[in-house]
């Protein structure tokens, strides 16, 4: 059955596996996988786009097509979400289903719309059945949540809910919350976007469910702050996903909690992605403000304290402002050395030693500075490839190369800035983020006046095909 657009959930893990192929190349992919099986499916460019955009769900040949050619399971591509007219083989829902009752009665309005038509048409009639039917509904959506992520996220899902059964909107309960928060915020940077999203969305649902049941007055705050710190992360993950309007609704939440219980630590961090969306849409006076307003709310935040003045050196840069940039960063550095252990973790709630070179680079290289950039870019490039996997940051790793390439188109040392860039491209092929899209947007336009440059055109052609995939 099609959905309307904008009823429609995203395959975000459909989308990222097919990188920087066109959707008329995955289609012909398909096709020709199919034929090798005496198959003629007619898939085009306009089916693949519907299963991204979660229009229509790939029938169940198609979906074999599909992790056959990728060759990753269902789950990695965002296949394995149960359908509730017909749940798979094994699925815990289908037995709930079948003790439903389904009935002979016409089923109600909500349920036919939760169902599918003709879903709930199974046997079962008689007094109690709609009461039973109602009690099934609410069991399989409470399992929904669980269900859409991934194995070992849903077994952590599963302690957080036993100890909530077990212990109720208690201090356990909340201290589980806590950890899951902690745990997001480590594996963030190595994590496709769409799985922290899913997960946040999740824990968040569980927050919003504990604050229904009338927490205690000194409990309450305390459930803000957890809701806080996952909407933060649910509108960082949005604008990955290229969501840049639901990013912004999800922090606009994040900071409406930090502002109620005052937590600067939150109000800061809020405060500072609330910068850097602005600064990659277009919009660099309201990222500075927006860095400022958070340096003024986080005054306790020794985090806030390095990351905001970044924020700001960067959307002043943009601004082609040198002397705010070099002050800007000046405070930073000085207040990264007050910094001390957790706060230096490699995690996307703290701010590591490569960070400020990063930034700086990002900066030298808007304000045309590319001996600057050349003097902090590497550095960090050199890091992260050498880092290991839990502490390597795709995103980072591509962005911290575009600065470098604009640097050495700067000096019109084209092919060599074409070099760079392509390796930045390969990067996104593997872990698509918006920011590095947009970033290498801007390289391919800075790129136009040596088109009649072989790497340049390979560049751009590279480029037209990751945008021709984005939607």
């Amino acid at each position: 059955m099609a959905l309307l657009a904008k009823d429609a959930t995203p395959n975000h893990r459909l989308r990222a596996a097919r990188g920087r192929m066109t959707q008329e190349q995955e289609a012909e992919a398909l096709c020709n996988l199919a034929s090798t099986k005496g198959q003629h499916p007619g898939i085009n460019a306009k089916m693949v786009s519907n299963w991204e955009r979660g229009i229509q769900t790939p029938s169940k040949e198609n979906r074999a097509l599909l992790i056959e050619y990728f060759g990753r399971s269902a789950e990695a591509l965002g296949l394995d979400q149960p359908t509730l007219d017909q749940p798979p083989q094994g699925c815990p829902l289908a037995p709930l289903v079948a003790y439903a009752g389904f009935a002979q009665e016409p089923p109600a309005a909500d349920d036919e719309a939760l169902f599918g038509a003709g879903a709930l048409t199974t046997a079962g009639t008689g007094e109690g059945a709609a009461t039973k039917r109602r009690t099934i509904l609410k069991a399989i959506g409470g399992g929904l949540s669980s269900l859409v992520l991934g194995t070992r996220s849903a077994a952590t899902a599963d302690s957080v809910e036993l100890t909530r059964h077990v212990a109720g909107n208690s201090t356990a309960t909340l201290e589980q919350l806590n950890l899951v928060v902690d745990r997001l915020g480590l594996t963030y940077l190595t994590t496709p976007p769409a799985e922290v999203f899913d997960e946040a969305h999740h824990y968040r649902q569980i927050v919003t469910q504990l604050l229904k049941e009338h927490p205690t007055l000194t409990r309450r705050p305390d459930l803000y702050v957890v809701a806080g710190w996952l909407s933060a992360l649910l509108g960082d993950a949005a604008f990955d996903l290229g969501d840049q309007l639901s990013a912004r609704i999800h922090l606009n939440t994040a900071w409406q909690l930090a502002h109620e219980t005052d937590h600067h630590a939150l109000g800061g961090w809020v405060r500072g992605t609330q910068s850097m969306i602005a600064l990659y849409t277009g919009r660099p006076r309201e990222a500075l403000e927006l860095a400022r307003a958070g340096q003024a709310f986080a005054t306790s935040s020794p985090i806030a304290k390095v990351r905001l003045p970044a924020h700001e050196a960067r959307a002043a840069a943009r601004l082609g402002d040198r002397r705010g940039t070099d002050d800007a960063l000046d405070r930073a550095y000085r207040a990264f050395g007050s910094l001390t252990g957790e706060a230096k973790a490699h995690t996307i709630f703290g701010f590591e030693e490569t960070y400020l070179p990063f930034y700086a680079g990002t900066c030298y290289a808007w304000l045309h500075d590319p001996a600057k950039t050349q003097e902090y870019t590497p550095l960090v490039i050199t890091t992260y490839d050498t880092a290991s996997d839990a502490e390597r940051s795709p995103g980072d790793q591509a962005l911290a190369r575009i600065d470098l390439a604009t640097s050495y188109l700067q000096q019109r040392e084209v092919e060599e800035a074409c070099r760079v860039g392509s390796t930045a491209l390969d990067i996104y092929s593997e872990f698509p983020i918006e920011s590095v899209a947009r970033r290498s947007h801007e390289l391919g336009s800075t790129l136009e006046p040596w088109t009649d440059v072989p790497a340049a055109r390979d560049f751009k052609d590279r480029l037209a095909a990751i945008e021709h995939s984005r939607w």
